[in-house]
């Protein structure tokens, strides 16, 4: 990853757009449209390491005449703002500033290397001309590949894993103990002060530091989600299935609970569906998002209050459906993301004390 003054001088030489430089004629903090754009490349270039938006160039490096004045005295908290708004992150590793480039002020933006992929949690839904447009959609993961911002795929994933590992083994490196610290990891994951990402992250640096291949393949899952073929791994070695990813709830192939408006409170509700199996039968669903996705969908007010409504369709709940393409609806309470985040906590501290007697812990 480059240094700010690196960066400050790529941007005075640079001639074309790249995987770490993109060109934007303007930005105004007022356009719905300037802000979807943006973010877009913005979250793309922290997940791929980095990278500068110039505002003030046409796509052909030439100078758009736009004033950037006004945007380098934005309040740089509401751009942290902004990006959680739509990612469920406060991502404030970035920089905007002034700079002068043959005679013209242009406005840099540096954005820094995200330590946990940037996801979108809402869709970046404008209007042009009364159509609307979508710059990303919801719980999608941009990177760069070239001079483009596109969703990314497992490659990306890794390679975003691979910095993170690069990063930390260089922190480490720097430390006077050689040997990771266990029971720091598990602390940190027992009093929550760092999001659980990040916590799986470190102890990933762990498994690799201590070979342990069983661990590093926990980790990646986790942060990548449980992909089939992750899942059929588990199956060809005879490992357990991630079963602490199951939430429990009920589906219903005709009737909308949104709807029952009489039916009061979530227990209620849930209360209602248990003594309705002619209506409502019992659903277990496996989370397979990445844990980062699912801290971002956990709700930030009280998990006891409401549900969670997810629309399928009949034939992906019942291949056999006599109307496959008719509405599913599976409910789950509002806490349910919370308590898959509670198990895959439980089954992380289970694994890195599993570590502690082939160390000589007892």
């Amino acid at each position: 990853m480059r240094t700010r003054a690196e960066y400050l001088a790529l941007a005075v030489e640079v001639t074309h757009e790249s995987a770490e430089v993109d060109f934007k004629r303007k930005f105004d903090v007022f356009s719905k449209e300037d802000w979807c754009e943006i973010l877009k490349d913005f979250a793309a270039m922290a997940n791929s390491g980095g990278g500068i938006i110039i505002i003030g160039l046409e796509d052909d490096c030439s100078f758009s005449g736009y004033n950037v004045e006004e945007l380098v005295k934005y309040d740089p908290a509401k751009i942290t703002d902004k990006i959680a708004k739509y990612t469920g992150r406060q991502f404030a590793d970035f920089e905007i500033e002034q700079f002068n480039r043959d005679g013209y002020n242009l406005a840099i933006m540096i954005i820094y290397d995200a330590l946990v992929p940037l996801i979108f949690t809402k869709p970046g839904v404008y209007q042009v001309d009364r159509k609307y447009k979508t710059a990303f959609k919801e719980g999608t993961i941009y990177f760069r590949h070239g001079a483009k911002s596109e969703p990314g795929d497992s490659d990306d994933l890794r390679s975003a894993i691979e910095r993170e590992v690069e990063r930390q083994r260089k922190i480490w490196l720097g430390n006077v103990r050689e040997s990771p610290d266990i029971f720091d990891v598990m602390a940190e994951i027992k009093s929550r002060t760092v999001p659980l990402s990040q916590s799986i992250a470190e102890t990933l640096i762990i498994a690799l530091k201590l070979n342990n291949y069983e661990l590093e393949r926990f980790c990646r899952n986790e942060l990548t989600g449980w992909t089939k073929d992750a899942l059929q791994e588990l199956d060809e070695h005879k490992d357990p299935q991630p079963t602490y990813r199951l939430i429990d709830g009920y589906v219903s192939m005709n009737t909308n609970v949104n709807l029952e408006t009489k039916l009061g409170s979530s227990l209620t509700l849930f209360h209602y569906m248990k003594k309705n199996p002619d209506k409502f039968l019992p659903y277990a669903m496996f989370i397979k998002e990445s844990v980062s996705k699912i801290e971002a969908k956990q709700p930030t007010s009280d998990n006891n209050e409401g549900i969670i409504t997810i629309t399928f369709t009949q034939k992906e709940i019942n291949h056999k459906s006599q109307t496959p393409d008719a509405p599913a609806y599976v409910y789950f309470k509002a806490d349910a993301y919370g308590k898959v985040l509670k198990s895959i906590r439980s089954e992380l501290i289970r694994r890195l004390l599993d570590l502690l007697p082939k160390l000589g812990i007892e």
